[in-house]
């Protein structure tokens, strides 16, 4: 057995105690309103006496009053004690764990960033995205908005005024709202702030859903405008699929397919600034519409793949077998895998916009594929990965 130090113990019943207080008041407004409450059911991660155990909540349910029935069902405890630590430890500490699953999959999606952090088959428990390890990369597959990769310099210029902000936006790193969710579908929001408003000055909305039918999780964006003015963003994807898939040493020998294509033509990025170098225009020729992983593959930064080339893109085992597929309707993607570490995992990006050219120096309203959405207006977009 193993167990945490008393102090970790008490600092998370007291975060337990506030966020329980908090749900309770939730819960009683919504109810007061005719609404349905807006956590439904959760699990939640409860430390006692040094162990990390889920606990489901319902309507009616009180942490405080399940304690004694943890303590009888403390074989339950499914976290090591080095997990439990990580969690206790990570600035997501009070995020909440959603769970969506069928008889193929079981998926797991994190309330902080509204992120992606586990898809497992249920025939073998076998996992297919990254587990997070900040030796390589610390996340799963973040949201990237209001922008997608760096700004020029790390700031941007809108209506006669010059911003900080920072590579990929901030709803990455910020508290999602769990709005609703269906035995197969879940969706979060995320609302501007003053906080957002000092970086971003912008009203908006931000929804992010989850699907999941057979061996098939949509992901849904929607972007509303609740404003009187123009709101300018970009919005990608930034799943990370682990790779190796089946136990090798490293990822040599697997590769990409890239549907209906003969070669690819794709531009990389400035190694210090993340900046696209349009300058260049570097083709990969594909062999039956696939190229596997050598030696230095991954070296050069980020593969940005503009003009709609393919829309289908897989994940392939040296043997040449798919087992992972995107589908997506984006204007432009990217592949990518950290730089010179030989990390054990791929992304492959959706992207509805991009990084700043190296030689960028307009405003937002001019960045490369910005989009736009008129006052009352939705942006809607989505895409699919096919677990195979």
């Amino acid at each position: 057995m193993c167990f945490l130090p008393s102090t970790i113990f008490l600092d998370n019943c007291e975060t337990l105690r506030k966020r329980e207080l908090n749900y309770g008041k939730l819960t009683r407004a919504k109810e007061n309103t005719g609404e349905p409450p807006v956590l439904r059911r959760q699990e939640r991660l409860l430390v006692v006496t040094g162990f990390l155990v889920p606990l489901r909540v319902t309507r009616s349910g009180s942490v405080f009053s399940l304690i004694l029935l943890t303590f009888r069902n403390i074989h339950n405890v499914k976290l090591s004690f080095a997990n439990a630590y990580r969690y206790l430890d990570d600035k997501e500490m009070d995020c909440m764990r959603y769970v969506l699953e069928n008889d193929t999959l079981r998926v797991e999606i994190d309330s902080f960033g509204a992120e992606l952090k586990s898809v497992k088959k249920k025939s073998d428990d076998k996992e297919y995205m990254w587990y997070a390890d900040k030796k390589y990369w610390g996340r799963t597959s973040p949201v990237l908005f209001p922008f997608v990769g760096n700004c020029r310099n790390k700031e941007y210029r809108y209506g006669g005024k010059t911003y900080a902000i920072g590579q990929h936006g901030f709803a990455r790193d910020m508290e999602h709202t769990m709005e609703s969710q269906t035995e197969d579908t879940i969706w979060f929001s995320l609302h501007s702030d003053e906080e957002t408003m000092k970086k971003y000055p912008f009203a908006f909305v931000l929804k992010i859903g989850y699907k999941l039918a057979g061996n098939e999780l949509k992901v849904m964006w929607k972007v509303e405008n609740p404003d009187t003015k123009t709101l300018y963003f970009s919005i990608g994807a930034h799943p990370a699929f682990l790779c190796p898939f089946n136990g090798e040493e490293n990822k040599l020998g697997y590769g990409l397919q890239f549907a209906g294509l003969k070669e690819v033509h794709h531009h990389g990025n400035t190694p210090d600034t993340g900046l696209a170098v349009m300058s260049e225009d570097i083709v990969i020729p594909l062999e039956d519409e696939k190229v596997y992983f050598t030696p230095g593959f991954f070296d050069r930064c980020t593969y940005m793949v503009e003009g709609k080339q393919t829309g289908e893109v897989s994940l392939v085992t040296p043997d040449g077998k798919p087992y992972v597929t995107m589908d997506f309707d984006a204007p432009l993607f990217a592949i990518w895998s950290p730089e010179g570490k030989d990390a054990p995992f791929v992304c492959i990006e959706p992207w509805y916009g991009r990084c700043d050219a190296d030689d960028f120096d307009g405003t937002l309203e001019e960045r490369a594929y910005e989009n736009a959405v008129e006052p009352e207006q939705i942006f809607e977009a989505s895409y699919s990965i096919r677990y195979l």
